[in-house]
């Protein structure tokens, strides 16, 4: 259970490294250099763009937006 726990998180560390690296880019490549607070705001806004782009084609295709949530599970 230990060695689950270990792998557990050091999978969520290296997708978060992952994620703020990918998202720190984008950041800088549209606003340059800003400081490591604003950076992390500006972050959330880009993440926020993209789920908003998915919110739109879930829209105009509605086939897209049920293959997304098959992905989601359901409360019993």
């Amino acid at each position: 259970m230990v060695i689950l726990q270990a792998l557990l998180t050091l999978l969520t560390r290296s997708a978060g490294k992952l994620l703020n690296t990918a998202f720190g880019w984008a950041t800088v490549m549209l606003f340059g250099r800003v400081s490591k607070d604003r950076q992390i705001y500006l972050s959330v806004i880009a993440f926020g763009s993209v789920l908003w782009i998915v919110a739109l084609i879930s829209l105009a295709a509605p086939g897209f937006g049920t293959f997304l949530l098959t992905f989601v599970t359901l409360p019993k």
